[in-house]
């Protein structure tokens, strides 16, 4: 049913999608970036660049891409320079912001 399909989907979303993607992107590539490139602010650029390339084969163009590397920007930098940001807070967002979709 509709209700089913709706409510698997905003589960989906938030702890599959949300969940994953950010201890994937944020919890373990953002860090390793860091670590590499010996600079907070380069390894939040390169993290969200290659996080809107992964979404890349997902079907998306070049745009979306771009927007997909901004959004993972703003993660990324609330994620650092955000006191007490934590992983949990991104995915929150993450899980609310691919929830607009299922309209």
């Amino acid at each position: 049913t509709r209700t089913f399909q709706f409510i698997y989907q905003i589960l989906r979303t938030f702890f599959v999608v949300g969940l994953g993607e950010e201890l994937i992107w944020r919890g373990f590539v953002l860090g390793k970036a860091n670590a590499a490139l010996g600079s907070e602010n380069a390894g939040i650029i390169a993290s969200s660049v290659l996080f809107g390339l992964w979404h890349y084969p997902a079907g998306q163009d070049a745009l979306q891409v771009i927007a997909t590397a901004a959004i993972g920007l703003v993660y990324a930098l609330a994620r650092c320079k955000i006191k007490h940001c934590s992983t949990l807070a991104t995915r929150l967002a993450h899980g609310l912001h691919g929830t607009r979709f299922l309209t």
